[in-house]
């Protein structure tokens, strides 16, 4: 009978899109890894530690815009897939949660490996089914825009070995049986709404975070139209479009000022797609009733407590929004053009302080290929990111994970998003390395596929050095990444300044080390440009 259930649960999961399983074994979840086995047109990798397999599986899901799932056995295995779960839940990606279970009449018993994991991930999971033999598992009703968890019970005892099944006919049929979901049409409160927020404000900010690709064409041409500055994140993919510069707001702190300094008092926020990380978004939160908000994205978070959000397509919203105007303002013009003069100040720092940890981003952005794909780890490389990048446009896919997370499986989900053939370089800060150093595991099962780790080793956590400089709070530590990149059969290699033409194949990690007083002299230079 558990072989029979295992089958199911897997028919189901291909059945809704899933064809790559994260596979993390155990006696519990067995059956299902039996199940597995006898599919070889089924992709799957093998983890010992699922915290780390859910974030690969979280990274598996953005680059393949499809349902990938995890598989654990039962008790804090299951709950080791919260963080991802998280995650997911927040930027909107289709992880399906598979964890195996004790039968259901264990529940309360106190038996070994029994816990209640119906319901484990609460409001992060947006469907879940509890499932045992007898059951009929549909996934039917997931909708695959958030997580969804199926908790299945096995009965014992277990079979010894591997069972020895037959490919199960409807399971391979079922791989090529999805239908894409139909978008249903933009609401027309959701224009009138856009074209109440124009009507409403003189001084515009558009705020431009992470955007799928499909919907880049369609946001440049109306932002071209729209005629008002812009702040791009790295992660919006039109940072470095030529075509925009001209609307580029540059600076990442002091903007409100700088903005009034112009005579352009900011009185409106229209954000373009995922929830912004930089300081802005945090100050927008402390001028309700002050400043107009009005965001259009994908995922159905505003990011802030008092403003609402337009949860629609934003390529199918753009591709169908008539814009009434453009905005025409001298102030705007002044403000502009002092950020120009701020870029052109910026580079020049970038020169006189080479080894500030700034710089190093910004030269190794130069220095990386034409067309990689880079994934920026948290929060001070994405910040750095964002400030210093390159303004050439270089074809870089920039991504990140902060719909929710900090530093936790940073490491994993880069992995999960690496692409064959192509160059993969993944920036991280020091801690975030070390929390997910299992991450490295799954490596040699990612054929085709080479690595390029960026250690940030600025020795702790230095984004918050100005608020708490307290060594306790900053983790501060003296550890270097050699013995790490040794562990995991990786190339080393350590940079006090990034070399002129970055060569070498096969997976890496560089451990760059910025000079500490010059980074200091950068950021005191910086605030008074």
């Amino acid at each position: 009978m558990n072989e029979q259930l295992a089958r199911q649960v897997i028919e189901e999961a291909v059945k809704s899109g899933v064809t790559e399983f994260c596979v993390c074994p155990g006696n519990r979840n067995a059956p299902l890894y039996s199940a597995l086995m006898n599919e070889p047109s089924l992709k799957k990798y093998f983890w010992y530690e699922e915290r780390s397999a859910a974030f690969f599986a979280l990274g598996r899901a953005r680059a393949l815009r499809k349902p990938v799932a995890v598989v654990t056995t039962s008790g804090t295995a299951a709950g080791e897939l919260l963080p991802a779960t998280m995650e997911a839940h927040h930027t909107g990606d289709p992880l399906l949660l598979i964890t195996a279970d004790r039968p259901r009449r264990f529940r309360g018993s106190g038996a070994p490996q029994t816990c209640d994991q119906v319901g484990l991930y609460g409001a992060y999971s947006g469907f879940q089914q509890d499932v045992a033999h007898g059951d009929i598992c549909s996934l039917d009703a997931w909708s695959r825009l958030q997580p969804a968890h199926l908790n299945v019970c096995f009965e014992e005892p277990f079979p010894a070995g591997k069972a020895v099944l037959q490919p199960s006919q409807s399971t391979l049929m079922a791989v090529n049986s999805v239908a894409e979901r139909v978008r249903p049409p933009i609401p027309h409160q959701a224009f009138a709404a856009m074209d109440q927020f124009l009507d409403g404000v003189d001084t515009p900010l558009v705020v431009v975070s992470a955007l799928k690709s499909e919907a880049r064409s369609a946001v440049l041409k109306f932002l071209l139209q729209l005629n008002a500055p812009v702040f791009f994140e790295g992660v919006s993919g039109l940072r470095e479009e030529p075509t925009l510069q001209h609307l580029r707001v540059r600076r990442t702190d002091g903007l409100w000022a700088c903005a009034e300094k112009a005579g352009y008092p900011i009185d409106g926020i229209l954000r373009i797609g995922g929830v912004p990380t930089f300081r802005l978004w945090r100050d927008v939160e402390e001028r309700e009733g002050k400043i107009a908000v009005c965001s259009i994205s994908d995922v159905p978070f505003s990011g802030i407590s008092w403003a609402d959000v337009l949860h629609v397509p934003v390529e199918q919203f753009f591709s169908q929004y008539a814009i009434p105007g453009s905005f025409q303002s001298a102030a705007a013009e002044r403000w502009l053009e002092s950020e120009k003069r701020f870029g052109e100040q910026l580079h020049e720092l970038f020169s006189e302080e080479p080894c500030a940890e700034p710089s190093l981003i910004h030269h190794l952005s130069r220095q990386m290929p034409i067309g990689a794909q880079v994934y920026v780890g948290n929060s001070l490389p994405i910040r750095e990111w964002d400030l210093a990048a390159s303004d050439q446009k270089r074809g870089f896919e920039v991504t990140a994970s902060r719909g929710l997370n900090g530093i936790d499986g940073q490491m994993s989900t880069f992995f999960g998003l690496s692409a064959p053939h192509r160059a993969n370089w993944g920036i991280f800060g020091d801690l975030t390395t070390l929390y997910d150093l299992a991450g490295p595991w799954i490596l040699p099962q990612l054929h085709g596929v080479h690595v390029n780790v960026v250690v940030v080793n600025n020795g702790g956590g230095q984004i918050f050095a100005k608020f708490r400089p307290d060594r306790e709070f900053l983790n501060a530590h003296e550890l270097q990444f050699a013995p790490i990149a040794e562990m995991w059969k990786m190339h080393y290699e350590r940079w006090d300044k990034v070399p002129e033409g970055i060569v070498g194949e096969g997976n890496r990690l560089i451990e760059i080390v910025p000079d500490a007083r010059a980074t200091v002299r950068f950021a005191k230079r910086l605030a008074g440009i």
